[in-house]
C-alpha cells in the first residue's frame, strides 16, 4: 500500500429487530466486504471477526456490525457518499406468501483516529531525581 493511508470505520445497523431487517443488513455487510476484496489497495476487516459470528449471521442476520477500511488516501471520501439509509426491497424467504418486503439499513461512516508516532527516548534518572 502507499505511504499515505487512511482508516475509516463503517457501521451497518438494521433499523428493526426482525429477521428480514437483520438479513438485509447482512446482505449489505457482505456486499461491502466483497467490494473491498475487489479493490487492490483497500483492506477491510470486520471488527468482530470470528468464524462462529459469520456462520451465525448468515442464518440469523445482523443487528449491527462495524468494518474497518484501510486504504489509499481518500477512502473515507469515497465511502462517505454511501452514508445514510439504505433501502432493500426483496421477496422474503421468511414469508410463506412470497410477498415483497422493504427493510431499511443505516450506514454510518466515521473517520479513523490518526495514531501519532511516539518516539521512545531513553532517560537516565539520577538518584537525586534529576534527569
Amino acid at each position: 500500500m502507499s505511504d499515505k493511508q487512511q482508516t475509516c470505520y463503517v457501521e451497518i445497523r438494521a433499523t428493526n429487530d426482525n429477521k428480514e431487517a437483520r438479513a438485509c443488513a447482512f446482505i449489505i455487510l457482505e456486499r461491502y466486504l466483497a467490494w473491498a476484496e475487489e479493490k487492490v489497495n483497500i483492506d477491510a476487516t470486520l471488527i468482530r471477526d470470528d468464524r462462529y459470528f459469520l456462520k451465525r449471521c448468515a442464518v440469523l442476520g445482523i443487528s449491527e456490525a462495524v468494518i474497518r477500511f484501510r486504504g489509499q488516501e481518500g477512502i473515507r471520501n469515497l465511502l462517505k457518499n454511501e452514508a445514510g439509509m439504505h433501502l432493500v426491497t426483496r421477496r422474503s424467504p421468511f414469508d410463506p406468501g412470497n410477498r415483497r418486503h422493504t427493510s431499511f439499513v443505516i450506514f454510518n461512516v466515521f473517520a479513523g483516529i490518526l495514531e501519532p508516532e511516539v518516539q521512545q527516548k531513553h532517560y537516565e534518572i539520577n538518584e537525586d531525581g534529576s534527569p
